[in-house]
C-alpha cells in the first residue's frame, strides 16, 4: 500500500457464492482519521469492466445472449 501510495482498502472473500471473510485496513483518505472497515464504500471504476466481461460470456456460454446480434435487439425500456 505504501508503494502505491493507497491510505486505505478492503478486502472481501467470496467462497461458495457466499462472503467468507472481509476486512479493512488503514483509512479512507490521506492525513483523515476515518478507517476503512469491511462496510467502507469504495468506487468500482475500471474493476467492474472484466467482470461485466465475464458475465457477458457466461451469458454466451450459456446460449442467452449473440455477440453477432445488434446490441439495441437486447435493450429495453
Amino acid at each position: 500500500m505504501t508503494y502505491y501510495n493507497m491510505p486505505g482498502v478492503s478486502i472481501a472473500v467470496i467462497h461458495d457464492f457466499k462472503l467468507d471473510w472481509a476486512q479493512g485496513f488503514r483509512v479512507c483518505e490521506a492525513g483523515k482519521p476515518e478507517p476503512v472497515t469491511e462496510k467502507t464504500l469504495f468506487q468500482a471504476a475500471s474493476v467492474s469492466k472484466p467482470i461485466f466481461a465475464v458475465a457477458v460470456m457466461r451469458l454466451v456460454q450459456e446460449g442467452k445472449l449473440d455477440l453477432e446480434r445488434d446490441v439495441n435487439d437486447y435493450l429495453t425500456i
